[in-house]
């Protein structure tokens, strides 16, 4: 019932955070040094600086009126056969004054979890344009061709029954090794700021959602969302940094009776001023049965703070 309604860092001695070479997607925490180990066993890929020479997957697609990214063709298995849905877009400018059009977005594969809440979370893909117009897919390291799994290896990690990409900003910082190199997409480094879910059964008996009231013993496994983030120096290879919560989330939902105390999801974030991030989340308050925005803030990306709800729901 609830998916019709929701479908209308790792610190060296020296300060420095090195990233690992592409193809790397483990966590890593503050406390870690290298090696790191890699989540599988993909190649090391091309390192940064260097030209990237990933596979395009043009066979099968659909299109269609109006229509600039289709659902695959085709009877080979990817992670968005079954569904794929918001699309986070940036659009740069190479050095030689090119247009480069990047889309992050989520997918699910006809084998995901059936269990799993009803919306278009679970991978996320990759696709590229040169005028935002026609888009191709690129093939990542991850499973059925993501470029950011959720977590399989965590079992206490925030995201390991589904992940999708909230936002992705390129973020100059001190505290990553080389971040004032130029990436593929400019100076800095690629920021992805993702919620995911885990496996805990919310109990929603009761919960008003749009005028209609879910039945006693409904159960929503994945509901609990969380904010994380991941870095990436070219934007398709992907690592997931370790945030301040135990389960590797940036922050928690709030405490009982708090208006995001069930989940804390689809993250925007903006680059205000220097020092100055802004992170607008939302969540679902129980309390008053709306939807709302909250606002958490940042010096660097990588700790942030909540500052509490900024926008509520309107009606009665």
């Amino acid at each position: 019932v609830l998916a019709v309604v929701l479908a209308s860092c790792m610190q060296s001695a020296s300060g420095f955070m090195s990233l690992p070479s592409p193809g790397l997607g483990s966590r890593i925490s503050p406390s870690s040094s290298l090696p790191f180990r890699p989540r599988g066993a993909h190649s090391a890929g091309a390192g940064r600086g260097r030209a990237r020479q990933a596979e395009i997957l043009m066979a099968g697609e659909l299109k269609g009126p109006g229509l600039v990214l289709g659902p695959r063709g085709g009877s080979e298995e990817f992670f968005d056969s079954k569904s794929f849905a918001r699309p986070v877009i940036k659009r740069y400018q190479t050095v030689e004054g090119d247009e480069n059009w990047r889309m992050w977005y989520s997918g699910r594969d006809s084998d995901f979890d059936p269990e799993a809440i009803g919306i278009a979370t679970g991978r996320t893909g990759l696709c590229e344009s040169t005028d935002g117009i026609e888009w191709k897919r690129v093939a990542g390291d991850e499973p059925l061709g993501s470029v950011l799994d959720f977590n399989t290896e965590e079992w206490w990690g925030y995201d390991t029954v589904h992940t999708m990409a909230g936002d992705v900003q390129i973020i100059a910082t001190d505290k990553v090794r080389g971040s004032s190199a130029v990436s593929d997409a400019g100076y800095g480094v690629n920021f992805m700021f993702v919620s995911g879910g885990d496996a805990e059964e919310v109990d929603m008996s009761g919960a008003s959602f749009g005028g209609k009231t879910l039945p006693d013993g409904t159960l929503i496994k994945g509901l609990r969302m969380r904010i994380g983030l991941a870095l990436s120096y070219d934007g398709l290879h992907w690592t997931r940094m370790e945030g301040d919560h135990h389960s590797g989330a940036v922050f928690d939902v709030g405490e009982e009776g708090e208006f995001d105390s069930l989940m804390c999801g689809w993250p925007q974030v903006v680059q205000h001023l220097p020092g100055d991030l802004r992170m607008y989340y939302t969540t679902y308050d129980r309390q008053s049965e709306r939807w709302s925005v909250g606002l958490a803030r940042s010096d660097d990306g990588f700790k942030w703070r909540k500052e509490g709800m900024v926008l509520s729901g309107g009606g009665e």
